[in-house]
């Protein structure tokens, strides 16, 4: 998925899933590019929902203003993912976070940045 903007979404701004099946995850999903903002308002609205993803990457994203109880990006029962050259944003005091892993996630390490 690349080059969309979300806006206004009520409950999440993107969902993405396996379906509920631990024995058929989805896998190899690329979100790249895109604007996700005004999700919610109130209570547990992510941005981006991931559960039960393998080997995901998330790069050059803006998510701004999600769920005053949610994520930015939340994250149950993925493995093998990547957030890179992605910023968060949110203006109000809330109990939101940027970015929740869950249920056994594991996160490649970025490659290593040269010094400027």
């Amino acid at each position: 998925m690349r080059h969309l903007t979300i806006t206004g979404a009520t409950v999440n701004g993107i969902n993405i899933d396996d379906g509920g099946s631990f024995a058929s995850p989805a896998r190899n999903v690329v979100l790249r590019v895109l604007h996700v903002r005004d999700v919610g308002p109130k209570g547990n609205k992510d941005a981006i929902k991931l559960s039960g993803l393998v080997d995901f990457r998330v790069e050059d994203c803006a998510i701004e203003r999600w769920g005053d109880g949610g994520s930015g990006i939340d994250m149950v029962g993925c493995h093998r993912g990547e957030i890179t050259k992605t910023g968060f944003r949110h203006t109000s005091p809330t109990m939101a976070n940027g970015v929740q892993a869950k249920g056994g996630i594991g996160l490649r390490k970025p490659a290593k940045r040269e010094e400027r």
